[in-house]
């Protein structure tokens, strides 16, 4: 799923903060929690969980993206 959002278009990368979670710490453990993630890995945006478990064709990814910076404006 990293790997996804890294390989992301640069002018894309510019509008996000990408923040990474190992879940395999207390910290990471507690922030799965907090965002109410069932499944890993999982990517969030804007605390809402955007996909779950499988990760997401680029195109697909992209869109999503682009949905939530549309809301946020």
């Amino acid at each position: 799923m990293i790997d996804a959002v890294k390989a992301l278009p640069p002018k894309i990368l510019e509008e996000l903060e990408l923040k990474i979670w190992n879940v395999t710490t207390v910290e990471g453990f507690n922030r799965k929690k907090e965002l109410k993630v069932g499944r890993i890995p999982s990517l969030t945006i804007n605390e809402q969980q955007a996909f779950e478990s499988l990760i997401p064709h680029r195109k697909k990814l992209l869109n999503k993206i682009h949905e939530f910076l549309q809301e946020s404006d």
